[in-house]
């Protein structure tokens, strides 16, 4: 399955993605300037936890628009840098993607139908201009078809989404590039329209994975975010410790499994978040 970072059908498809895209698109409240991650991953010694710097990342913002997103080694060397580019009525019209440890240097550049809705995302080589995939995107009343091919123009996949009547992604029916069919999606929100549920199916129509959003109920803010398996028992957890707008600032993610006939919660990652104000 191939699906490049798209500003139309972002998704949490799985906890691990999730986890590793989860601040791509995440807009701060409050006035914030710019915030770093930092990504640590844990192990255990002797029933002791120990944390190491995984990666850092440090996301800048104007205008309330996230302009660029710059991750680096424990060691401070420059990674991969991510730089997005707006129009005047701030709507994000490209960014460019540039990994240092492989040499991938890659342009995306969006076009809008005049009824504001994304018409196509085009993918290019920084460098050469050469073309490296386009997706076109058509749009009937609640549904959204779009059409992804590769630079000799032969298609690769087609996800079909609609929408619910608050405007909100229902459902996605992605499909290869030959017609079969690889996987669905389907999307419940709360009452006011935040993240509750999202099921992934394969092709033979069983679950593979049911992702649950839990929100603290005075304030409102994500508290944990859970990963169910195909079997419907909890696998992974993410955890979320927040400021006093709902950014996080610390988010802990856990391997559930039984072991020693109980069941096991195992700490694997930490993501520290610092913001700076304007």
């Amino acid at each position: 399955m191939k699906k490049l970072i798209s500003a139309a059908t972002a998704a949490a498809l799985s906890l691990c993605a999730f986890c590793s895209d989860f601040s791509i698109g995440f807009k701060p409240e409050g006035a914030v300037s710019s915030y770093t991650k930092t990504v640590y991953t844990v192990t255990s010694k002797f029933g002791d936890y120990f944390r190491t710097v995984f990666e850092k990342e440090t996301h800048t913002f104007a205008n309330g628009l996230e302009t660029d997103v710059c991750v680096y080694s424990p060691k401070d060397e420059l990674l991969r840098k991510h730089t997005n580019t707006y129009d005047s009525e701030s709507r994000w019209t490209a960014f460019e993607y540039a990994d240092f440890s492989t040499g991938v240097s890659l342009r995306t550049e969006f076009e809008y139908a005049p009824d504001e809705t994304l018409r196509s995302e085009t993918v290019t080589d920084a460098n050469s201009g050469a073309l490296n995939s386009k997706s076109i995107f058509k749009h009937e009343n609640t549904k959204c078809t779009e059409n992804l091919y590769d630079a000799d123009g032969k298609l690769v996949t087609r996800i079909i989404s609609s929408q619910n009547e608050s405007g909100k992604t229902a459902e996605e029916i992605q499909y290869n590039g030959d017609g079969t069919l690889d996987s669905s999606r389907k999307y419940a929100y709360t009452e006011d329209g935040k993240n509750a549920i999202v099921e992934q199916y394969g092709a033979d129509g069983t679950c593979t994975q049911k992702i649950v959003f839990r929100y603290d109920t005075a304030s409102g803010f994500l508290t944990e975010i859970q990963v169910y398996n195909q079997d419907n028992k909890l696998s992974q957890r993410r955890i979320y410790k927040n400021d006093a707008f709902g950014n996080p600032v610390r988010i802990s993610c856990y391997d559930v499994s039984e072991k020693f006939g109980t069941t096991v919660n195992e700490l694997t990652r930490i993501e520290d978040f610092s913001y700076v104000l304007n």
